[in-house]
């Protein structure tokens, strides 16, 4: 065995070392979570700020073509679009009833 590699497994072996780990695994941990739930929030303003554009209202003909525009120019897919503002209209709904109820 090498010295650095016997180093190195006394280090693997040490409190400290696996502490260490922990920290950082759990930071990542956390990280990856915000970052979902950012992305979650973030495809449910997209969504809103379509769904209530009045510009967006008014052009209800050709709904299916801007949403595939936008999402052409946003680096989304229309399928995406569509559940933004499907996520938005749900969110709406369930804000609704338990306002009202």
């Amino acid at each position: 065995m090498s010295k650095e590699i016997e180093v190195i497994s006394k280090v693997l072996k040490k409190e400290w070392y696996q502490i260490l780990i922990d920290d950082c695994r759990a930071i990542l941990t956390e990280r990856i979570y915000n970052s979902r739930h950012e992305l979650i929030l973030g495809k449910g303003e997209i969504g809103e700020r379509i769904y209530n554009d009045p510009n967006y209202k008014k052009e209800t003909q050709s709904n299916k073509k801007i949403n595939e525009q936008v999402a052409k120019d946003i680096g989304l897919s229309d399928r995406d679009i569509r559940r933004c503002i499907q996520f938005y209209k749900w969110v709406k709904e369930e804000y609704e009833k338990i306002t009202k109820g």
